[in-house]
């Protein structure tokens, strides 16, 4: 069977900010979905922008049902924490006291590492849930609204870092499986999104070679959104190039329209060529819509992109 990214069971979708990462995020799991895959979407941080692609307002801090074979879930660090303390801690009032302490609201914000790694661990457990009549994996896909590549890539670094240094104890174990889990790449891989623009796509090709390098996981794709539509054709660019804008008239501000759409789709697909060949992994692309706020049906109508062209190349 080939390796694609439905064969996975995790995909870190990450991008430059306002790439688009959380609505690509959104339409992988309905096309996902629609393969008949139980999808768990996963959010990583505060800016709470997936559940409005689903009419809610916000994910909770426990799996929900979204759709038919869809889920979504917000993960926060802290919460987290205060699982794992009172799953270690075997004396309810020992827990609750160290919960409650000042020490552990400062040791929560401040301590290097910690944030992240509880994050990649509460992904994992996800991961491994199964479900109790079948023991199959209870999530087929779980698809992560990753933080930005800058902070992305501290995120992905935070298991070796520890394991440096914890040798042993729980903390060491259980980072041990996140690495595991982030470098075995036919269970997780990477989903980089990027802009046709200069910045973005340099970020892209730097996150892609440091994933390969130095964190050793695995790049699917990297998807290029908002990529203006080809309006005219070869030769009727030819001509609009040629056009005299000498003379004033009422079809002077339609031509100059018509030649700043010829320059920026110009410069685009330099951006997205040099994507193509300095960049090791396939490049998807998805076009631009002319609104601020995507509906459900434009969602769906990229989740569609992502069916027919990205889950069969990647």
């Amino acid at each position: 069977m080939k390796d694609t990214i439905l064969n996975k069971r995790v995909v870190f979708v990450t991008g430059k900010g306002g790439a688009g990462k959380t609505t690509i995020t959104a339409a992988m799991a309905i096309a996902a979905a629609s393969h008949n895959k139980n999808v768990l979407i996963v959010e990583t941080h505060e800016n709470e922008a997936l559940g409005s692609h689903f009419g809610q307002i916000r994910f909770t801090e426990k799996p929900s049902r979204l759709d038919s074979n869809i889920w979504g879930v917000r993960i926060d660090p802290k919460t987290v924490l205060e699982e794992y303390i009172q799953r270690y801690v075997t004396v309810p009032f020992v827990a609750y006291q160290i919960i409650q302490s000042r020490i552990f609201e400062h040791f929560a914000v401040a301590a290097p590492g910690l944030k992240e790694v509880m994050i990649l661990s509460e992904i994992w457990r996800f991961e491994q849930k199964k479900n109790s009549n079948t023991k199959t994996p209870l999530y087929d896909l779980i698809i992560v609204d990753s933080p930005a590549t800058g902070h992305g890539l501290s995120l992905f670094r935070v298991p070796s870092t520890l394991i440096s240094m914890f040798q042993t104890g729980p903390i060491a174990v259980q980072t041990r499986w996140v690495e595991d889990m982030l470098k075995d790449s036919t269970r997780s891989c990477l989903v980089l999104v990027a802009l046709p623009e200069e910045l973005p796509v340099n970020e892209a090709l730097e996150f892609e070679r440091k994933a390969e390098n130095d964190l050793n996981m695995g790049v699917a794709a990297i998807i290029v959104n908002m990529i203006y539509p080809e309006i005219f054709s070869p030769n009727e660019v030819a001509v609009i190039e040629r056009m005299d804008n000498s003379e004033p008239g009422k079809k002077q501000p339609a031509l100059e329209a018509a030649r700043r759409q010829i320059v920026r789709r110009k410069v685009q697909q330099s951006h997205i060529h040099r994507l193509i060949t300095e960049g090791e992994h396939p490049v998807f692309q998805l076009p631009f819509y002319y609104t601020n706020n995507l509906d459900q049906e434009q969602i769906k109508d990229i989740a569609e992109y992502i069916r027919t062209g990205l889950f069969k190349t990647a």
